[in-house]
């Protein structure tokens, strides 16, 4: 099919710009197909631009041309090697490699030599992008790509997938990304996998942060599984855990160190900031608030204001998965009471220009139980709002709010009247504490008889609970939640759940609540309730209560 369209193309280029001119683009597999046909056609006739809007096709057009560089790297020097592997990806129907400068660009000779490199997958490739100017490289490895989907994207020439992982950017991750999470419905599974590798050969904060997003969304379990596995490769690469590696591969957008960033269109300047859900907001030099930078005007600096609004469009698209992942992962954190040294609080939360604002919405403590909160000048303060220093030693959490006790409204007075808003529910979240009786019981009677709908519990199964036997298979006849001491918290249902039911099923009673050192069909080497850690408890509790109403 793919050659047939090119046929028909090339006899008829002006009716074939109009049929494809608007597919192109949307993320999709035919999009990217129809974008490598029109870049075609655009750049062998130029001229036929004024047969669609100009609008549809500018990303695909030629641009200026720029004297060739005679200064070239040894890499890229000599007399390029013909191959069945590079004949395909014709420089004349390609953007050209400008250099650092940008005023030069290389000539097609080293542009094969440059094609004949990431054929090969050679690592020479990298010097390229000391040389050339990084955007131009990205633009041209994504044309090589899109060149390769107009044309069916045959398996010999997949190289055209990985050279993305060589020479291709952040702006590359945005656009592949999408496609990663459609490929496998289209049978596409071997090439997806191959896709999470060009992730991490690009190996950016951007890169990571988009990894990260694909084990959470997503129908296929597979790609979420095989997006963990290159997660964990990378992290034992660096010598870290996965928990460690998220903490240190969150973007910092080229914030400056107040957590803002100035777009400047020239006579006119704006400055970006965030509100409590790390949504980017415009500020006028007036103070006038905006929800997206304006499209620049026939007074703004011709090249300064469409860089600023560009950029600013690629920092809102990539907030939308950055966002929601960090702040989800910063409330996981709170339940599961993770904790960090003071040194790590301070250089990975505090200083950090996006996460700093997060950060001053939350309520922390250290291991010896001080709550503290960090003020505008990152500053720590107290319940009576005086300046407070952690030890040297303490490790750093957030503060879930059934370990704040009687101080708990206190901290949520001082946040109302600072009018500080919370990116997740903290001090407004509801607490469930046990009883004297209640901890020394083996059973929690409070939640015993409650029904929860089919849909919920099997949910509650997929999430923060598990119902995994010893041997990793389903059980469904128990829902379980580890606390960090290794205690296991055991709701036994009835009738259970179906490993294969999702939507449709039984409603779920839970027949009893339990503590002990392993998940059971029944109460098992049960222990005091007590024993269980307050925050886990409370949050089990919690889940089934609000599921269960």
């Amino acid at each position: 099919m793919p050659a047939a369209l090119q046929e028909a193309a090339d006899r008829h280029p002006e009716h074939a710009l109009r049929a494809l001119a608007p597919l192109v683009g949307g993320d999709t597999t035919r999009g990217l197909q129809a974008a490598g046909t029109v870049r075609g056609l655009l750049y062998a006739r130029p001229d036929l631009a004024e047969a669609v809007p100009q609008e549809s096709v500018e990303a695909l057009l030629p641009r200026p041309a720029v004297p060739d560089s005679a200064d070239l790297p040894d890499v890229l020097a000599g007399k390029p090697a013909r191959g069945a592997k590079t004949d395909w990806a014709d420089p004349a129907l390609l953007p050209r490699v400008l250099t650092r400068g940008r005023d030069r660009a290389l000539p097609a000779s080293a542009t094969r030599r440059l094609l004949g490199l990431l054929a090969r997958k050679a690592p020479e490739a990298a010097e390229v992008r000391a040389f050339c100017d990084r955007h131009s490289l990205a633009e041209f490895s994504w044309a090589v790509f899109e060149r390769w989907q107009a044309l069916g994207a045959p398996t010999r020439h997949n190289w055209a997938l990985a050279q993305l992982g060589l020479i291709g950017d952040d702006t590359t991750v945005r656009r592949l990304s999408p496609l990663i999470r459609l490929w496998p419905g289209q049978g596409l599974t071997a090439r997806a996998a191959a896709a999470l590798d060009v992730l991490a050969a690009v190996g950016s904060d951007v890169a990571l942060t988009h990894l990260f997003e694909l084990t959470r969304r997503g129908r296929y379990k597979g790609l979420k599984a095989r997006a963990a596995r290159t997660i964990d490769e990378i992290a034992a690469a660096r010598g870290m855990t996965r928990a460690a590696l998220a903490d240190r591969a969150v973007p910092d957008f080229g914030l400056d160190e107040r957590g803002t960033l100035v777009l400047d269109y020239g006579p006119r300047r704006f400055t970006v900031t965030f509100d409590e859900q790390l949504v980017p907001l415009v500020v006028e030099a007036n103070g006038k608030v905006r929800k997206s930078a304006p499209k620049p005007g026939p007074k703004d600096d011709p090249a300064l204001a469409p860089a600023a609004h560009a950029l600013f469009t690629g920092l809102r698209k990539d907030l939308r998965t950055i966002a929601d992942q960090e702040i989800r992962r910063l409330e996981l954190a709170m339940t599961t009471r993770r904790t960090w040294t003071r040194d790590d609080f301070q250089t990975l939360f505090v200083d950090h220009p996006l996460l700093g604002h997060i950060v001053r919405r939350l309520v922390w403590t250290t291991d010896a139980g001080t709550a503290f909160r960090v003020d505008e000048g990152r500053d720590y303060a107290d319940v009576a709002d005086d300046p407070f220093t952690p030890a040297p030693g303490a490790r750093i959490g957030i503060a879930h709010p059934v370990l704040l006790g009687d101080d708990l409204r206190a901290w949520a007075e001082i946040f109302a009247d600072y009018e500080i808003l919370q990116p997740f529910e903290q001090l407004g979240r509801p607490v469930h504490r046990l009883t004297e009786d209640e901890r020394a019981a083996h059973r929690l009677d409070r939640v015993e008889g409650l029904v929860l709908p089919y849909g919920k519990a099997k949910g509650h199964s997929q999430g923060r609970w598990e119902s995994v036997d010893a041997d990793g298979g389903f059980a469904g006849g128990w829902l379980a939640r580890r606390d960090p001491a290794g205690l296991y918290v055991v709701a036994e249902l009835s009738p259970g759940l179906a490993h294969y039911m999702y939507g449709e099923g039984e409603d779920q009673e839970i027949k009893a609540l339990w503590a002990g050192p392993a998940p059971a069909r029944e109460p098992r080497d049960t222990v005091p309730l007590g024993r269980v850690d307050p925050v886990t408890m409370s949050e089990a509790v919690h889940d089934l209560v609000r599921s269960a109403t």
